[in-house]
Order: C-alpha cells, then structure tokens, then sequence
C-alpha cells in the first residue's frame, strides 16, 4: 500500500523540516543539472579595465570573474539556448524569494522567471519560476504548472521572521513605497500582529503543507 495515504499528516508535519531540506536539495540539484547538462562557457562583457585584465574562472560556465583585488563579478544571466524543464521556487512572502531568485541566477547562469512572467521570458528557457501559490492565487499558476512544471524547491524561514517581513512589503506597497526600503512603525505592526498574525501563521503553515504533499513520494516511487 503506498506510504503516502497510510502515513497520518501529524507524522508528515513532524518531518517538516527535514522534507522542506529534501525539497530544497532536490530542487538545487535540479537547477544544476539543467543547467549545466554540457561543458559550456558563456560569453562575458568586461566593464572596466580591471576585468579586462582579470582571470575568467571557467568550470561549465563562467560563473564569475576574478578580480585583482580579490573581489569577483558575476556574470549576466541569459535564457538557454534549448528548451529546459524549468522548476518552482516555492515560497511565502517574506522569506527571502527575491534574494534567492537572484542567487539562483547567480549559481546557474540561467535567467529565472515567476508566475506572472513579468520578466517575459516564457517557462522553456528559463531554470526556475517563483511563486507564493497558493497563499497568492491571482496569477497563472493553476495554468502553468500541469504544462511546464513537475518539481519545486521550497524555500523556508521562520515565520517569526517572515510575517513582518511580509507585512513590511505591503506597508510599501499601500504607501507606494519602494520596496525593500522602509520598515512600518512599530505602532503600525502591533495594530497588525495583534489583528492578523494567528491567521497569517495558520495560511504560512497551510502554504508549507500544500507543497509537502505535491511531491510527497514514497520509497517506492524512487525511479519513477
């Protein structure tokens, strides 16, 4: 009988960290193996006469330049030349999605897109999508992912953390702020953690669950 209908979803939320860190390796190997399928180099445009004179470090692409003075530059994310499987990069807002879909950029070389293609960059040249489905719906998730999409990384951080972080943003947003720029006062986050943070932690818990089970998958499933 498979694990995933007899195993009851207390013991599954007791492995909530470790299957998240499953997830996330699992995803990062992904993202690696699409990227670099073949020894290839990209092409790099120097900027300044020191990277001019600089060593490019080459292993399957040119992840970055090396710097006389022991800094580094990172090369310019491109689209792939062929069509890849690209993956969810799966979060809830406020922990740290935009800074890891630059990093993504960064490791792989290969331009990352997200659930609304804001980027216009499609999902066949691209190696990872983000998205806070299903926290957040008004997007074409629910039509991209039968498509294009089989596997996901989930990226994690302490709610604690998080909720803030997330009630940051939309302070910015209803004061058209830039983003990532100001931190609500401390009078606005009381009023809001003493009204909503039960309810955002239970939706952080429920978005985490949903992308547990997507792709729960049994020992038996291994080679599938």
């Amino acid at each position: 009988m498979d694990n995933h209908q007899t195993t009851p979803r207390r013991r599954r939320q007791a492995h909530f960290v470790s299957v998240t860190l499953i997830f996330f390796t699992a995803g990062v190997a992904t993202l690696l193996h699409h990227a670099f399928p073949s020894a290839t180099t990209y092409p790099v445009e120097s900027s300044n006469a020191e990277i001019d004179t600089a060593t490019t470090i080459q292993s399957h692409r040119s992840l970055s330049i090396s710097l006389p003075n022991g800094g580094c530059e990172i090369t310019k994310a491109i689209p792939t030349e062929h069509p890849i499987s690209p993956i969810w990069q799966a979060s809830f807002p406020g922990c740290g999605s935009r800074m890891t879909w630059h990093l993504v950029q960064a490791l792989t070389g290969i331009k990352t897109n997200n659930d609304r293609n804001s980027n216009g960059w499609g999902y066949t040249n691209v190696v990872a999508a983000k998205t806070h489905y299903p926290f957040i719906r008004d997007t074409m998730f629910e039509e991209l992912d039968p498509k294009y999409f089989h596997r996901a990384m989930l990226i994690l951080r302490n709610p604690v953390h998080a909720i803030p972080s997330y009630f940051n943003a939309q302070y910015e947003e209803l004061n058209h702020l830039s983003t990532h720029t100001v931190r609500a006062p401390n009078e606005e986050w009381v009023k809001y953690r003493d009204a909503d943070f039960a309810s955002r932690l239970l939706k952080y818990e429920q978005h985490a669950i949903y992308w547990m089970e997507k792709y729960y998958y049994s020992s038996s499933d291994h080679g599938r």
